[in-house]
């Protein structure tokens, strides 16, 4: 897991105690970003933006410093980056009485679904949140083993191998679906070019220009929609996956898992890579077309004030 921290830089002392406290109590895997009080740049706004992209939760720290509790414009920059990007943002909070961000205190109201990704939480209890949140392991808590007897009796591991089935049939589903999307992203993105293709048969070349562009747009437009609807697919399937994963680790072979392996070190891409590059190529077919018809909008531009 990748968390963000966003905080002023006089509350640094604070905030890095805080963070060194909450890293020892999650997962080790998971990476802490935040910068550091001297090391800002003119750039670090695209640094931020990309480690913004990759997180999973937005930390903030308000309201640390006594009187100097406003929210300057760069931390205003990363939480509404964050807001677009649809980031969770957990608020740790030393002073309840500030008013700083008004929707802090819905607390995931319903009354304000465009916020609701809001946490508040109070800065002594940030450790113990971020313990209970993110320090959570599947292996500890997906399978219900007496520790007295070590192994599941025959009716246990009968309901066991039944819920692994279960998972790997809604897996499948979820796959299915996902492939479903893929058509469906295709055959419209096909058409799409088939279109633009077909205005050449126009004699006026302005109406065609205007049709290039259009269908460029709308084309750039369900790319992105794409990318983002495989993105959704193959979080969902990973999910179920480190469930399968973790459940074949107390039968008798581990299938998905040597399977993964195995395709990971004789260089096998799996159908979600390839799949992923078909939106790519949309793209770029879409900025051609794109660039086809401004160039043909500049000509007539410049045909019109006598300059060619």
């Amino acid at each position: 897991m990748n968390i963000y921290v966003i905080y002023k830089f006089d509350d640094y002392e604070i905030v890095k105690k805080k963070i060194d406290e909450i890293s020892k109590v999650i997962s080790p895997d998971s990476h802490i970003f935040m910068f550091e009080n001297d090391c800002t740049s003119k750039l670090w706004r695209i640094r931020a933006t990309r480690k913004l992209k990759e997180c999973h939760l937005v930390i903030l720290f308000d309201s640390l410093s006594g009187e100097r509790n406003s929210i300057g414009k760069h931390i205003l920059w990363e939480i509404n980056k964050a807001e677009k990007l649809n980031k969770r943002i957990v608020v740790f909070k030393s002073d309840p009485n500030s008013k700083n961000r008004s929707w802090y205190e819905y607390d995931y109201s319903e009354k304000d679904p465009v916020h609701s990704r809001y946490k508040t939480v109070p800065i002594e209890e940030s450790v113990q949140f971020m313990k209970n949140e993110y320090g959570w392991q599947m292996e500890d808590n997906l399978l219900h083993l007496d520790e007295t007897k070590g192994t599941f009796t025959d009716t246990e591991m009968q309901l066991l191998l039944e819920q692994y089935r279960i998972m790997i049939e809604t897996s499948e589903r979820l796959m299915e679906r996902r492939q479903e999307v893929v058509n469906l992203y295709t055959t419209l993105s096909t058409t799409l070019i088939a279109f633009a293709g077909a205005s050449f048969a126009f004699s006026d070349i302005k109406i065609c220009a205007v049709i290039l562009f259009v269908s460029g747009l709308i084309l750039l437009m369900l790319c992105r929609n794409w990318r983002i609807s495989l993105t959704s697919y193959d979080m969902n399937n990973g999910g179920k996956f480190e469930v399968i994963n973790t459940i074949e680790k107390r039968l008798p072979a581990e299938m998905f898992a040597c399977e993964y392996k195995y395709n990971k070190l004789n260089g096998i891409s799996s159908f979600s890579y390839r799949e992923k590059v078909l939106p790519i190529i949309f793209s770029v077919l879409a900025c051609i077309l794109i660039l086809i018809a401004t160039t043909v909008f500049v000509l007539s531009f410049l045909e019109k004030i006598n300059l060619i």
